[in-house]
Formats: structure tokens, sequence, C-alpha cells
């Protein structure tokens, strides 16, 4: 009886200890992923969604998620002007405290400058893409119930991703994302997300396998949202609420390249017509930089069971991301202004407001997430528009 009693104290022990230990690794060791799912949960309808009741540190920094899946503390129920912030991360506040979001700043500024009882829903999603923040837009009680005067949306750096927190799959969010394969692979992921080491051994496993083995996906992975898709998504949150909506493009840091620009999904298509020649011509003469054409390549040499050209290319289309990010970005918010014109949207230039030359990372906390000083702007920029147009108003 003793001895099974120190043998079960001791199993015990040693799991408490390698749950500690994963969770210690994923918060300060592990990459952007590894981080992010420590607030993150697999779900049935939205694919994933912020932990409930979450207080701690993250990146750093203080956090806290209300039991609705949402930063800081929920707002009352008086007569305020009500304004709803939907976005990805950098909306979130990655990487800065809960006061620090330009969420919360924007809440005390326009109480200091107008004398406005205002409440800030910051229903922002880590990872979210405009496909996702529809469906929450559409599907969430408390978003529906919150009833909001005004909506700033700040999607578009997840839509010209490639990769998901969750559900891996080659084809975009709105194929991918369908209720039915939600619900199929719920379990699983909830599985492998019930316990941090569980987590993060799939994740390694997985890693291990993939570098061993031919690139098999079957064409260029997608991204997430095409441009298209992107406008109707936005769209269609302003048909939710029918409410002015202030549109915020994407702000980053990364750095650009002549070699590359952006590409269409109708010439991303045409890329698997070139002959191994033609292909090797365009790397030669501009595409040095091209993440796409050394996918092209890893996908040919895995067909053809090269499995140490298809890793070696692979890596070196997945190093280049960055300039295929800052193409992207760069066609996404040039076309943006002139969407949000057609539409009605109040539109704020984050990129430009938030350009440093000199100092790339001066308003950020890395290429993509803006930092405390970010975040201020950007919460200046917003009271600046509201006042300026009388968006102040309880409709």
């Amino acid at each position: 009886m003793k001895k099974s009693l120190i043998l079960s104290l001791s199993f015990i022990f040693w799991l408490f200890l390698i749950e500690y230990s994963s969770l210690y690794y994923l918060k300060h060791f592990g990459d952007g992923l590894d981080k992010a799912k420590v607030l993150l949960r697999p779900d049935k309808t939205y694919a994933w969604i912020q932990v409930e009741n979450y207080v701690g540190k993250f990146i750093g920094e203080s956090v806290s998620i209300n039991d609705q899946s949402f930063r800081g503390k929920l707002p009352t129920k008086d007569n305020s002007l009500r304004i709803l912030v939907l976005g990805p991360s950098s909306a979130f506040g990655w990487g800065v405290k809960d006061e620090q979001t330009y969420s919360n700043i924007l809440k005390k500024n326009l109480l200091l400058k107008k004398n406005l009882k205002v409440e800030v829903l910051n229903a922002s999603q880590i990872g979210y893409s405009s496909y996702q923040g529809k469906t929450l837009s559409e599907e969430h009680p408390y978003i529906l119930k919150f009833d909001p005067d005004l909506i700033v949306v700040a999607y578009g750096v997840n839509d010209i991703d490639r990769h998901r927190f969750f559900y891996q799959s080659s084809n975009p969010d709105k194929e991918a994302l369908t209720q039915d394969f939600l619900t199929t692979n719920f379990n699983r992921e909830k599985i492998l997300n019930s316990s941090y080491a569980l987590s993060l051994l799939n994740r390694k496993v997985l890693g291990f396998m993939r570098k061993k083995s031919c690139v098999t996906f079957p064409k260029i992975p997608p991204r997430r949202v095409s441009f298209k898709s992107f406008k109707e998504n936005v769209i269609q949150i302003q048909e939710v609420f029918k409410k002015p909506i202030i549109f915020i493009n994407t702000a980053h840091a990364y750095k650009d390249s002549p070699q590359v620009s952006y590409m269409n999904e109708e010439s991303l298509e045409l890329l698997h017509e070139l002959s191994d020649q033609e292909l090797e011509s365009h790397l030669n003469k501009k595409g040095e930089q091209n993440s796409h054409l050394w996918y092209l390549l890893a996908l040919r040499a895995g067909k053809a069971k090269d499995c140490n050209n298809s890793q070696k290319f692979l890596e070196k289309a997945l190093k280049l991301e960055e300039f295929r990010i800052a193409a992207d970005l760069k066609f996404m918010n040039q076309e943006l202004e002139q969407f949000s014109i057609d539409n009605g949207y109040f539109y704020i230039d984050a990129f430009k407001l938030l350009d440093s030359k000199d100092h790339p990372l001066k308003y950020f906390v890395d290429p993509i997430h803006p930092n405390a000083l970010g975040h201020e702007k950007i919460a200046l920029d917003i009271a600046s528009m509201v006042i300026e147009n009388n968006l102040y108003e309880r409709r």
C-alpha cells in the first residue's frame, strides 16, 4: 500500500514537472506559434479562440482575458458610446500591457478630449483572418448583444499568411474552416491542446517528420484569404451591424524587395505551368528572393523523391516569406484606401502613421506588432477621426 502510494505520488510529480517545463518552454523559448498557443484553445465555430479568464504574462507583459475570450474588462451596460474593435494580434495588443492597447487608450482619450462616456470592446483574436472575424461577428452572442455604434476593423496580415494555429490545410480559410470540417476534427485538436506537454510534443514530432520527408502539398500554399474574399468579408461584417466602420490598414516594418511584387491567385496558378528551364531562368534573372518560386522548386523536388533538395528549397522559401509578405501588404494597403472610399468606410493609414525609416522598429515590438508608442499613435488617430466626423453620438 505504501509502495503504491509512493509510486502514484512520484508519477503525479513527474507529470506536473513535465507539464510545467513544457509551459515554461512555450512561454520563453518557443516561436510565435508556440507562445500564442498558451492563450488559445480549439473551437468548433471559429477554429480557435482565446482562453477564457486568463490572467498572466504574455510576451513579457501582463495580459487579462475575460470570460467571453476578449482582452480586458467587459464593458458596462450604461448608455455610453459603444465601440467594437475587430482585428488580429496587432489589435489584440501583442507584446503590450492591457492598458497600452489602442482600444484602452481610445476610451481614455475620448473621455479627455470630448468628455465622452465610452465603452470599447476589444474583440480582436490572435491569428484571426477576416473570414474568422466575419464568423465571430455573425455568431458570438456577446458581440451581437453589445450593439456597437461604431466598428473598428483591422484585419489583413493573417489573410495573406499561409499557415494557421490549428487545423492546418492546403486550402484557404473559406474552404478549410467549414463547420463540418471543424466539428469532425475538433476532438483531435482538443486532445492535442489539452496538455502543454502534448501540444509541444506534437509540434516537435511533426516538425521532425516534416524535415525528414519530401514536400508533398499539392500546390504552392495559398493565402488564407484572397483579396477578393477579404473585401467580401469586411462588407459582410458591416451588414451584421449596419453601423459606421473605421478601417485600419496593416502597419508593419518588413523590408521591401525590388525583386518581389504582389502576385494574384491567377498568376500563382500560372507558375505551375513553367517548365524547369523557365523556372531556372526566372530564378537567375529576378527571382532569388521570390518565395513562390522556391516553393515550386520544393514541390517538384518532392515529386521526384529528391527529399534533401525538397527540404532545402522549402527552408529557402520560408526564409524569404517576409519579402512576399511585404509585397502582399504593400499591394493590399494601396488597394484598401479606394475600397474604403467605395464602401463609405473611414480609413486610417496605420502603415504611414507608424513608418519610421531611420528607426524601423521605433513603433514596433517586432515587424508586425505595434509597441506601446505605436498603439498610442493609432488610438490618437482613431479619436481624432471620431471627433472630426461626429461619430460619437449614440445610434
